[in-house]
């Protein structure tokens, strides 16, 4: 199960979508003078060069998925696998990314930042893919829990089948919260990866690009702290 982490999100990248929503909302005011949004650009860039060699976490995770061969359904261990190597990738041209863009390496960055947030979304539509199966599960263990429930006279198990759904229901709540976290970066992974302007000929402005980013760091500083 990915109820606590499906998306990938790490507090180090909670800290950094807080920067870049920043970004995002204040390069329209007026008030904000180019050199304090060059500083924030470079707080931004700065803290992804601590995101080196982070596909080398993912490939651990992916070995790690694959030894549960067998003790999972095979259609989660597909979908996390599947997640899992999207990341792989999504860190994997955002390390050239960055690279390029401190001048690390003598290439554009922006084919890579385009490639890197194509990866992105896609794990991010395999973890809402996930987040449903997950609440389906929720929901007809609930069905299967009230049932029981209802034909049982022991004191001590009703008890317990409470108990049972009471958790069933708190993790509920961290399911619905991990979804509205993964919409949240769709906006900005979608828009880096230019969807809108394929498939509509428009694209999310700064605003909704903010909005989405300062949703999901939200969301996972609330989980984690």
């Amino acid at each position: 199960m990915l109820l606590a982490s499906s998306s990938g999100i790490s507090p180090g990248r909670t800290r950094n979508g807080l920067i870049v929503s920043t970004v995002f909302l204040v390069s329209d005011t007026p008030c904000v003078t180019s050199s304090n949004l060059c500083l924030l650009v470079s707080m931004r860039d700065a803290r992804k060069l601590f995101r080196l060699f982070k596909s080398l976490n993912e490939y651990q995770k992916i070995l790690a998925s694959l030894s549960k061969k067998g003790q999972e359904d095979e259609i989660e261990l597909f979908l996390d696998v599947s997640g899992r190597l999207s990341f792989l990738f999504y860190w994997l041209f955002d390390n050239l990314n960055i690279l390029s863009s401190i001048k690390f390496i003598k290439r554009d960055p922006k084919p890579y930042a385009k490639i890197g947030s194509s990866f992105w979304f896609l794990a991010l539509l395999i973890a809402l893919v996930q987040y449903g199966r997950q609440l389906l599960f929720s929901f007809e263990e609930e069905a299967r829990l009230l049932r029981k429930w209802k034909n049982t006279v022991e004191r001590a198990e009703a008890d317990e089948i409470n108990q049972r759904l009471t958790k069933i229901r708190a993790n509920r709540r961290g399911i619905y919260l991990n979804l509205l976290k993964t919409l949240g970066d769709c906006i900005p992974a979608m828009s880096g990866a230019e969807i809108p302007q394929r498939l509509f000929k428009r694209t999310f402005n700064d605003g909704w690009i903010g909005v989405g980013g300062a949703i999901s760091a939200i969301i996972t500083s609330y989980q984690l702290y």
